[in-house]
């Protein structure tokens, strides 16, 4: 019982000591972390996103045998949709910006894929570009998870190049003596595009930068989970206007801060965002100036799973036998609610929450992110955070990890 006791102990002290050491602290409290406790039963009889439904259709890069071309759209994270022509772009996890070919034709092995030819545009360097936006005027807004904000002008001109925006921001009081300081922007997520202003809003989900992986890519899917453990409500929303080139802070402390979109075209004047580790959907108000930066539950009703990107459009819907048009919202889901998260972060005593999740971190890299098969997209008003349908594939059989 003796040797055993003090195994345990040396066991236990050195992993306190391996704690007090973590490159980005030990985990926190959650007492005022207003996470969603208990997410919502998936309705297994809504399988509305499954293929054989007809509706929904996966797209292939074309590739040939005869051709040593290699392969480009590896590890697309989002598409970018040119409003005015419709022109589809991807960003690649090898920090390629591509163009999805409109001459497209159906792959023989399934009635629900297709296949497009993928052209690469540009390589926007060495980092891990994740969402953006097409403006108006077609330049590519894109948000690097390394590199920070970033855009490409004229991105169909064979000398377009990639243009870093900023890769920090000033801290809105300023330094001490007179002097300037800047925060970095860590982890680049999304964009919007805001049709009154011209203004584009992007968020930084986390202060956690994330890992290379060999020589092409970065592990942002560990970034968030050392996010998630740790607890300390990092995520940020900033602001660009193009006609100052200036980039300003909005709102900060967000439980990574994801998706973002316009939640009133017409008015613009507040955003939803995407607050992934809180399981919620937020709204930021951008007026009148008094309530500028504030955050307040959009969504008030228990989600499935945790929300990830964001996006807003008109939708053509039949009333009464007329079509009209209405705002809506989407949020993809890419997992179904953790238990083990809803656990570490809920159930669990404070103490025992805060050094298990401690424990976690510093064997991050050992224990598997446990990612339940899920795929779902969440429609919703802006107007009144009503969600209106969920789009789903309940079991992730032909979708997941959107």
């Amino acid at each position: 019982w003796t040797i055993g006791a003090l195994f345990v102990t040396v066991i236990a002290n050195a992993i306190n000591k391996s704690i007090v050491w973590l490159p980005f602290g030990p985990a926190v409290d959650m007492v005022d972390y207003q996470v969603q406790t208990k997410f919502a039963d998936v309705n297994q009889t809504n399988d509305s996103l499954r293929l054989r439904h007809g509706k929904v259709y996966k797209l292939y890069e074309s590739t040939t045998t005869t051709t040593t071309e290699p392969a480009y759209m590896k590890g697309p994270e989002t598409v970018l949709v040119n409003k005015k022509n419709g022109n589809k772009y991807v960003l690649t996890e090898e920090g390629m910006l591509v163009y999805l070919d409109e001459t497209t034709t159906t792959a023989s092995a399934s009635p629900h894929a297709y296949q497009t030819k993928v052209v690469p545009l540009v390589h926007l360097g060495v980092g891990r570009p994740l969402g953006g936006i097409v403006a108006r005027d077609g330049t590519v807004y894109i948000c690097d998870a390394v590199l920070g904000f970033m855009r490409v002008r004229n991105v169909h001109d064979p000398k377009c190049k990639p243009e870093l925006i900023a890769s920090r921001v000033k801290i809105p009081n300023g330094g001490n003596d007179g002097e300037e300081e800047y925060s970095p922007i860590i982890l680049a997520n999304d964009a919007a595009f805001g049709p009154k202003s011209g203004k584009i809003y992007f968020t930084d989900a986390s202060s956690v930068p994330p890992d290379r992986v060999g020589v092409r890519t970065w592990d942002t899917l560990h970034a968030s989970k050392i996010d998630y453990l740790r607890g300390i409500r990092s995520g940020r929303v900033f602001e660009y206007d193009p006609s100052t080139d200036k980039v300003t802070l909005i709102a900060s402390g967000m439980a990574y801060a994801n998706g973002i979109a316009i939640g009133d075209p017409n008015k613009e004047d507040f955003l939803v965002v995407s607050e992934t580790y809180a399981g919620r959907i937020v709204k930021i108000y951008l007026e009148p100036p008094s309530r500028r930066g504030d955050i307040e539950l959009m969504v008030d009703a228990p989600l499935p799973g945790y929300p990830d990107g964001m996006d807003c459009d008109y939708v053509s819907r039949n009333n009464n036998g007329q079509q009209q048009q209405h705002y809506y919202c989407y949020a993809p889901m890419p997992s179904k609610g953790s238990p083990v998260g809803i656990f570490l972060v809920s159930t669990l005593p404070r103490v025992a929450s805060r050094w298990l999740r401690s424990v976690f971190m510093a064997l991050s890299r050992s224990i598997p992110v446990p990612i339940y098969k899920y795929g779902a997209v969440m429609e919703f008003d802006p107007k009144n955070g009503e969600i209106t349908r969920i789009i789903q594939d309940p079991t992730g059989e032909d979708i997941h990890m959107l």
